[in-house]
């Protein structure tokens, strides 16, 4: 059943998306993490960062942090991440974000992602069992065509219909297929990733 939060979507609805920016393995512990808020595709209204572990458990918090200690918190109405694993495999439960944001959550990736490969992947980490419980609880991601893009994205939809998951998508994009919250978010972080600046934890 979708969040009464997603009802009556607006043109000027505003979303946070949220990416991860590049990190070296061998080197950091941490990442670098960045929501971009926008007001539909119109306008950039904030920038929110926070710090996480690499291939660590402290993704969800951290995002919920994000999202609930921004200014824009009272005028949010979805929360976009790009997939559910960010610096390496610090897995994220959309489900867990969703309950206590309040908010509809929409997980977006480009490509269909390699279940079983991420399965063996996660066996060489701590916390294994937690981590693959967690990719099993979203689900498998669900393939939805967006214009211009010929080749469908997959997202995963949490306490929001599929349908008005690609009417906020829609809105929120301009050129690109991307909705310009991820967008953004990836482009910031990974401009401050380049200059290896880290927000403190």
């Amino acid at each position: 059943m979708a969040s009464p939060k997603a009802r009556g979507i607006k043109r000027e609805i505003r979303v946070i998306g949220i990416d991860d920016g590049p990190f070296d393995p061998e080197r950091d512990r941490n990442c670098v993490l960045v929501g971009a808020v926008y007001r539909g595709n119109i306008s950039l209204e904030g920038v929110e960062t926070e710090v996480i572990e690499v291939d660590g458990m402290d993704a969800t918090d951290k995002i919920v942090k994000m999202v609930t200690g921004s200014k824009h918190m009272g005028q949010l109405r979805t929360v976009m991440l790009s997939g559910i694993t960010y610096a390496g495999f610090n897995v994220a439960d959309p489900y867990e974000v969703s309950k206590r944001t309040g908010l509809p959550v929409i997980v977006m990736i480009e490509k269909e992602p390699d279940i079983e490969r991420i399965k063996k992947a996660l066996q060489n980490l701590p916390d294994y069992k937690a981590r693959w419980q967690i990719i099993r609880k979203a689900g498998k991601p669900l393939p939805l065509r967006v214009q211009p893009r010929r080749r469908p994205l997959y997202v995963q939809p949490v306490n929001i219909s599929l349908e008005r998951a690609k009417e906020v998508i829609e809105i929120t994009r301009s050129r690109s297929a991307v909705p310009e919250p991820l967008r953004v978010a990836h482009l910031i972080s990974s401009a401050m990733a380049a200059l290896d600046f880290r927000p403190a934890p």
